[in-house]
């Protein structure tokens, strides 16, 4: 049996797959579905599937954000959506196949088939960005075109998505760009720093105020402000407490 979760903003869309999967790959079992990022991280912990199907356009956001803040997983990913334009994104995440809406039958059980074949002969890895976490001085080093600069993480502001590139601000008033995305500092939160929103990734040992409203906002030890998206509201302020 083979254990998957549906990932898919769209209840009918959701129901058509389920039934889809039901009908001619009745070894996937569906654990949950999900219809935001949000939803999606929860079940992902919760269930631990072997495969994914992700829509890419979702409640709160796209799957590729839900990617992004994982930055380790270690299920395939099916990808299902009406959008051709979407492709290549998918196949940066390892996609092992993207599924066009209206799924056709013969696709689904291809897809399925490659699913079944990659964890019956045990090669489901985990799909692992450069690490770009802290070492044991407290410093982080910044690749760049003719070495690494360490930087103490102490002296960090905050991180900025950039693309595929990471802004990252320092206390002194400098800053640097990494040529890594800002899912790859992903480690960073076991050191004191928090993604407060899909942009921003801030060090708590700097934030100088909290500011309620929908989603809210911090403001920082140098007078910056950067929002709080509404999904991350209670965790940062559980940390803040905390």
């Amino acid at each position: 049996m083979v254990t998957s979760l549906i990932l898919e903003d769209q209840a009918s869309h959701s129901d058509t797959l389920k039934r889809l999967l039901a009908s001619y790959c009745n070894d996937v079992r569906v654990l949950a579905t999900a219809a935001s990022v949000s939803e999606g991280l929860h079940a992902l912990a919760r269930f631990q599937p072997e495969v994914v199907f992700l829509d890419v356009e979702l409640a709160d956001g796209d799957c590729f954000e839900l990617l992004e803040e994982l930055g380790v997983f270690s299920f395939c990913p099916i990808f299902t959506t009406g959008h051709e334009h979407y492709a290549l994104r998918a196949i940066k995440f390892a996609a092992l196949d993207y599924l066009l809406k209206p799924i056709r039958i013969s696709d689904l059980k291809s897809a399925v088939a490659k699913a079944r074949s990659r964890i019956g002969q045990g090669t489901v890895s985990e799909k692992k960005r450069s690490r770009t976490g802290p070492n044991h001085f407290g410093k982080l080093a910044l690749p760049g075109r003719t070495g690494y600069t360490l930087v103490d993480l102490a002296d960090i502001l905050r991180l900025e998505a950039q693309r595929n590139y990471t802004e990252i601000y320092f206390a002194d008033g400098g800053q640097m760009t990494a040529s890594r995305s800002l899912g790859e500092f992903a480690e960073l939160s076991e050191n004191g720093f928090f993604r407060i929103h899909d942009t921003h990734m801030v060090n708590i040992r700097h934030i100088h105020k909290y500011v309620t409203g929908k989603g809210g906002h911090v403001v920082l030890s140098d007078g910056s402000t950067v929002s709080v998206s509404v999904r991350k509201r209670e965790a940062l302020l559980d940390c803040l407490r905390g």
